[in-house]
């Protein structure tokens, strides 16, 4: 970690000679790279401060909190029956209760145990005695007892949920059409995008995408292209035209007007 002393004397001796004589472009230069590199050092300090400070919450909601994963029980099973069940282990901070089938009266059900450590036993003491629970009889069935991680399986579950594909379609849509409009009628806000000029050249061709109006202002957007974009955006339009005319000559049923019109308005812009 920097010295956070010797860079605040460094930060204000280059400061009281920069007021000296503003007219220094030196010692701006001077103060300017002495306050950044203090104002560095401060930000480190304090993101270092709050990661310890994490730590040290982590380990202590390790050390007190016990979560019991309690399986196989009879639907008829209440709260205050595993309450006093689990009570040897320590001070029960809340109960979870699900079933499987509500409307099934044989249906098993399941719970989740919170348990706050005796202070004069450690985890593993409080974990051991739930566990030693694992196999004993309650309502006429035989309970399952297991150390559960709720914060690491949620953790996962939100990893494995992944976003749908026609979702992430639509986004690149609206922001590629939003981008187009923007260029429109907002040239001064307008920022250029790479990945929104690239969804609108390659689905330029597709009415469902781009209607007649938006085709229009496309067109106009399509005059400003330079260098490899010109050069991506002609080979596609041409080779739309020269299959489009090849498929026509050999007599077959014409298929994609659309495109082909399409291609030829953009090619006359572009050549």
């Amino acid at each position: 970690m920097a010295d956070i002393e010797g860079l605040r004397e460094a930060f204000k001796t280059a400061q009281q000679n920069w007021r000296r004589n503003k007219k220094d472009r030196t010692l701006k230069k001077a103060f300017k790279t002495a306050k950044r590199a203090f104002n560095d050092a401060q930000l480190e300090q304090i993101g270092l401060k709050n990661n310890e400070k994490k730590k040290k919450e982590n380990v202590k909601k390790r050390v007190n909190d016990v979560v019991v994963y309690v399986g196989n029980l009879d639907s008829s099973v209440t709260e205050k029956q595993l309450q006093r069940l689990f009570s040897h282990c320590g001070y029960i901070l809340n109960i979870k209760m699900a079933t499987v089938n509500k409307s099934d009266k044989n249906s098993k059900a399941f719970a989740h145990v919170k348990i706050k450590r005796n202070r004069k036993s450690a985890e593993q003491d409080t974990a051991a005695q739930a566990l030693a629970l694992d196999g004993t009889e309650l309502e006429g069935r035989t309970i399952k007892v297991q150390i559960s991680d709720l914060k690491a399986k949620s953790k996962k579950s939100k990893k494995a949920k992944a976003v749908p594909e026609q979702s992430l379609t639509q986004k690149k849509k609206k922001n590629a059409l939003k981008y187009l409009q923007e260029w429109k009628t907002n040239r001064i806000a307008w920022k250029f995008r790479k990945v929104s000029q690239a969804y609108l050249l390659a689905h330029c061709y597709d009415r469902t995408i781009i209607d007649k109006d938006q085709f229009k202002i496309l067109l106009q957007y399509i005059q400003g292209l330079k260098g490899a974009s010109m050069d991506r955006a002609t080979k596609t339009a041409e080779k739309i035209v020269e299959d489009y005319e090849t498929q026509e000559n050999e007599g077959g049923k014409k298929k994609g007007k659309l495109k082909y019109k399409r291609a030829i308005r953009i090619l006359s812009i572009l050549a």
